[in-house]
């Protein structure tokens, strides 16, 4: 049992001679290249919220202009009744103002007809300014949904990167929980796990805790004595008494 990756042990937990199940965790190792790997999660991890976050505007934005049609719909009928609107304004006052040149309209009803002609005009101006916005923005839905389909795409690109560092990093004994917990809390620990590959017992070891391992050198080895092979010597004179099958002890 070898790790996958250089470092230095931290933890030995299981002795010489002790029997250990498929799977069960024998030491850690901290190791400097796994930190650096999850330093690249945590970044990863960063740029795809922003992704995402940037992904759901795009969407909102998209989904907003679906709509549209509508929109358009109502900017059109409101610049036409607010055209229609300062049109009757203008006649009224045109009216007011030729009684007041005759000294037959009262000033106020002059000056009330002038304030509702501008207020006309300020109306349909802001009417017409929205019903340009309103064409133009719907001239560009397919850049929208280009721009959506986009940020989509970075997402799950971003995505993938993602899980490719995780699985580099389970590839190389590091605890799925702890990669789960770096991805939460963004605690970079550098710690990998090594386990036992079978059913067995622990031979005995020459590592301590604080040494340096290589990928290329045993940290442990494991013996499943489940079936095993015995070598024995027999005077020539028994060797017509053993025949295959026989027991022996």
């Amino acid at each position: 049992v070898s790790a996958r990756i250089a470092g230095r042990i931290s933890k030995i937990l299981v002795k010489p001679g002790e029997v250990v199940a498929r799977g069960q965790l024998m030491a850690m190792v901290d190791s400097p290249p796994v930190s650096d790997m999850q330093g690249e999660l945590v970044e990863a991890k960063s740029k795809l919220n922003i992704a995402e976050a940037h992904a759901e505007r795009e969407r909102q934005i998209y989904e907003e202009h679906l709509e549209r049609p509508k929109g358009l719909l109502d900017a059109r009928a409101l610049m036409q009744n607010t055209r229609v609107q300062a049109e009757l304004a203008e006649l009224e006052y045109q009216r007011q103002e030729g009684l007041y040149r005759e000294k037959i309209a009262a000033t106020k009803d002059y000056l009330a007809a002038k304030a509702a002609l501008a207020r006309a005009k300020v109306d349909y101006e802001q009417a017409r300014t929205a019903l340009a916005r309103e064409e133009q923005l719907y001239k560009n839905r397919a850049l929208m949904k280009r721009d959506y389909q986009l940020a989509m795409a970075e997402v799950a690109r971003l995505k993938q990167h993602l899980n490719t560092i995780v699985k580099r990093l389970g590839f190389l004994g590091a605890d799925p929980a702890m990669t789960q917990e770096v991805l939460r809390t963004g605690n970079i620990n550098g710690l990998v796990r090594i386990v036992s590959p079978i059913d067995g017992v622990v031979g005995k070891y020459d590592y301590g805790v604080g040494e340096i391992v290589q990928p290329d050198k045993s940290m442990f080895v494991v013996t499943d004595l489940k079936t095993v092979l015995v070598a024995a010597d027999l005077p020539e004179i028994d060797l017509r008494r053993v025949k295959p099958g026989n027991t022996v002890k």
